[in-house]
């Protein structure tokens, strides 16, 4: 097999563009998770905010 280069590839069928722009969201899939997994986990609605002054008494 011998490599062309881009200016003597033959131009890609629609199929095979779709099948990349799949691969391609396959790949952002699979970033997300990953991602997901490497997140600090936390309780909805749980934030840095202490609340107003005086809410919490000091002990």
């Amino acid at each position: 097999m011998t490599l062309r280069s881009r200016s003597e590839r033959r131009p890609r069928t629609e199929r095979e563009r779709e099948r990349e722009r799949e691969r391609e969201r396959q790949r952002h899939r699979q970033r997300e998770r990953e991602r997901e997994k490497q997140a600090p986990c936390r309780e909805p609605g749980t934030g840095l905010d202490p609340g107003p002054p005086g809410s919490h008494p000091s002990t």
